[in-house]
């Protein structure tokens, strides 16, 4: 897809620019929000130190550039972004809504590392514009991921310091110079090497991407703060030039041989969330599953039932059996949707509490339609976690749903507990992006509640090559990755409930 890129002038915009190529894409124009005073800003959302080289690194890739002054204000600073006025995460919409009004683009290319703040706040504005979010950085080790970065020669230099472990004196300094010294700090202090802490910021001063390569002329050190612990200080460019790189190479030559990997590349290599299958057992699985299969679609069961429901003292509700009374698909599951509302009612609880559901049709291809009910029903932020399975229903039966929900209850006895939410609609490659209105996964205390995974390389949104045995390994590694996500402890020794679907090919 045809993409705009966020650009600070760090390391981080300049790798997931190069990450989107990689996957395919093509950066067709940049994107800055530069500080209205022309001076550092205290921003939330955008780097503002180093502004001053923005044109030249856009003229360095030969690419349009748009920008747009931002006060740097934030006035909704919790977990939910809403449309506010005089946010500035407005002023990122304002910005690609211009960008999109005159390019014909479909993707924004993204630095984000960890800050779901960050994320939240600029999938927002995509999902708004209709546009996908492409953070390939998400998630990713901090270590491998800053020596990818200057094994792919990414030249960038630290352009601000604010962290224990830095000094002013580091300032100007290459990042290859600096690698030893910031994995050093992070032992020794737990500094991010990556300075997603806010521990230091960059400027990119060559890469592949670029066609010349920028060169600092003067500049001037600004100290902010001289604690003698945690100094704070950055540099302001007073001069810089751009030098032609020879012999002049297009792009694809300046990339060769480079160790960048495409969305594949990042699911071939599982490492410790990798899982060993037998072939024998496999086989005899297969078999066994393909049996049960024909089975099944020979003797569809007639399963009209009336809608139950059981609720705990701790506020856990499960409702079951819910469907509509008709034949016709939409009807049927807005019939089902009507009763789901009228038994959370009866127990005081809302669409909003809902935590997980399971969708249940008898085929497939009326999904697309039966969506459409179901997002008027979950239109809020953070929807449930869903899984949405095709099973042999008689024709009476077109869909059936279940539900879990969860309301803090009011005894007095009761501890708080905070509902936790990963709704991650970014592309990246660490596991698949929300793709529909659903969250990947819900918890309440120590109770989590996972979306339904299938063999997706995240970064392509394509199922993964190599039939089942591949598809189930990286399943399982979306899982994995998505209980860590909720608790760097848990792995799937924790899971104590699966459902487990095979679909054979030719099936219903």
């Amino acid at each position: 897809m045809k993409v705009v890129a966020l650009i600070s002038g760090g390391k981080d915009s300049t790798f997931n620019m190069m990450q989107c190529i990689a996957a395919g894409h093509q950066i067709v124009a940049l994107a800055n929000l530069i500080p209205h005073s022309k001076k550092e800003i205290d921003s939330f959302m955008y780097q503002s130190v180093g502004h001053e080289a923005i044109d030249l690194i856009a003229a360095a890739m030969d690419l349009p550039l748009y920008k747009k002054e931002t006060f740097g204000i934030s006035n909704i600073k919790g977990k939910i972004y809403e449309p506010t006025e005089n946010d500035e995460v407005e002023d990122l919409y304002i910005l690609l809504e211009q960008v999109k009004s005159e390019m014909d683009i479909e993707g924004v290319s993204v630095g984000a590392i960890f800050s779901d703040y960050q994320r939240v706040r600029v999938e927002n504005v995509c999902i708004r514009l209709g546009l996908t979010p492409l953070a390939y950085l998400w998630q990713r080790d901090q270590e491998e991921l800053l020596d990818e970065m200057i094994r792919c020669e990414v030249d960038a230099i630290l352009i601000k310091v604010a962290s224990l472990g830095l000094e002013i004196k580091h300032l100007g300094r290459s990042l290859s110079l600096m690698q030893p010294h910031l994995l050093a700090m992070h032992e020794k202090y737990g500094l991010n090497v990556c300075g997603e802490g806010g521990e230091y910021e960059s400027l990119t001063l060559d890469c592949p991407l670029f066609v010349s390569r920028l060169v600092v002329k003067d500049s001037e050190v600004v100290i902010h703060s001289n604690d003698p612990i945690a100094p704070v200080g950055y540099l302001i460019f007073k001069k810089l030039e751009l030098e032609t790189k020879l012999p002049p190479l297009d792009l694809m030559d300046r990339l060769a041989g480079l160790p960048l990997k495409d969305s594949d590349g990042y699911v071939t290599d599982h490492g410790e969330e990798a899982y060993e299958f037998n072939d024998n057992e496999a086989d005899e699985q297969d078999e066994r599953s393909e049996k049960c299969n024909v089975e099944m679609c020979c003797t569809p069961p007639n399963i009209v039932q009336q809608a139950t429901s059981g609720k705990s003292k701790q506020g856990w509700l499960w409702i079951g059996g819910v469907q509509g009374k008709s034949s016709k698909p939409l009807e049927a599951m807005q019939e089902a949707t009507d009763i789901l509302k009228c038994e959370l009612d009866e127990y005081h609880h809302t669409v909003k509490d809902v935590c997980s559901v399971t969708m249940f049709i008898s085929d497939m291809s009326q999904y697309a339609d039966l969506n459409k009910i179901y997002v008027d029903t979950f239109n809020h932020a953070n929807p449930p976690s869903r899984a949405c399975v095709q099973v042999p229903f008689d024709k009476d039966c077109p869909v059936r749903i279940e539900a879990l929900s969860w309301k803090q209850t009011e005894s007095s006895g009761d501890t708080p507990y905070e509902r936790s939410t990963i709704h991650v609609q970014s592309r990246s490659h660490w596991a698949p992006a929300n793709i529909g209105p659903y969250s990947q996964s819900i918890m309440v205390r120590h109770t989590i509640l996972l979306a339904g995974q299938i063999g997706l390389v995240p970064g392509s949104m394509e199922m993964v090559k190599g039939g089942i045995k591949s598809e189930c390994q990286l399943t399982l590694k979306h899982v994995t990755r998505l209980l860590k996500a909720n608790n760097p402890n848990f792995n799937l020794r924790n899971v104590v409930q699966v459902r487990y679907i095979h679909i054979i090919q030719g099936g219903p």
